[in-house]
């Protein structure tokens, strides 16, 4: 369990073993020795449930959780607005089928970039965007088990005499 996540539990632990106890406290009216071991006992029963509860939500979230290592990495463009050629980046640690588009903004399909196997490793693919007016795209890389798409700005710069 990471560290910021222990302190969060702890916190909020004790606020509700601290609501818990003045609840109770107030709920029974009764100011003495027994009734104040009784409100520690319930509030610390409160807190140990809050913590099987959180464990219990871990264990369930963690079940399937994605395994990094079966999909391939699109890094961003360093550029803003694009113009000419552009180079897009990918890593993955599985050979895999790649497909890589370009979209338009309403998603559709322009252009076909590659759609062939890679082996493992970082990969780069070139496109010339001089086919492409300026606007807002969409580059798509899809494989068998992902698909995953990023946004580019293209912008011709374009000088009159």
């Amino acid at each position: 369990m990471k560290k910021r996540t222990s302190v969060i539990l702890v916190l909020i632990s004790l606020v509700v073993m601290s609501v818990a106890y003045y609840l109770f406290r107030f709920v029974v009216r009764d100011r003495s020795m027994e009734a104040n071991a009784l409100a520690v006992l319930f509030s610390l029963m409160g807190v140990l449930v809050l913590f099987i509860a959180y464990k219990e939500l871990l264990r369930r979230f963690g079940k399937g959780s994605v395994v990094k290592e079966d999909y391939a990495v699109l890094f961003g463009l360093e550029k803003q607005k694009i113009t000419g050629e552009v180079e897009f980046y990918f890593t993955m640690n599985q050979p895999k089928h790649i497909l890589f588009t370009i979209l338009d903004q309403e998603m559709k399909p322009l252009q076909t970039v590659t759609d062939q196997d890679y082996q493992s490793g970082g990969h780069i693919l070139r496109f010339n965007t001089e086919s492409l007016t300026d606007g807002i795209y969409f580059y798509c890389l899809q494989s068998e088990n992902q698909k995953t798409m990023k946004r580019m700005f293209i912008q011709h710069d374009k000088m009159t005499v």
